[in-house]
């Protein structure tokens, strides 16, 4: 199936001490997917991912709060 893909490739990010955080918003967001990929890459919390859901007004605040969870892990940077 097409999610082997993305998981073989966090994979292979996490055996060379990269972390992967997926991050999902909305109603159409693939939660399992993502939570697969964070625990391949180490980077879940309990199982799950970062999530965003509810009122679509609030995304930007939620999303602005997972990112700098996110960055502000000791060794964390942004990458393309």
């Amino acid at each position: 199936p097409w999610y082997n893909a993305p998981l073989m490739q966090t994979s292979l990010f996490a055996a060379e001490k990269g972390k992967v955080f997926p991050v999902g918003m909305g109603q159409g967001a693939d939660y399992d997917f993502m939570d697969r990929m964070a625990r391949f890459s180490g980077t879940d919390e309990g199982g799950t991912t970062a999530r965003g859901t509810g009122d679509p007004s609030e995304y930007e605040s939620i999303l602005t709060n997972i990112f700098r969870d996110i960055i502000t892990k000791p060794g964390s940077k942004l990458v393309k």
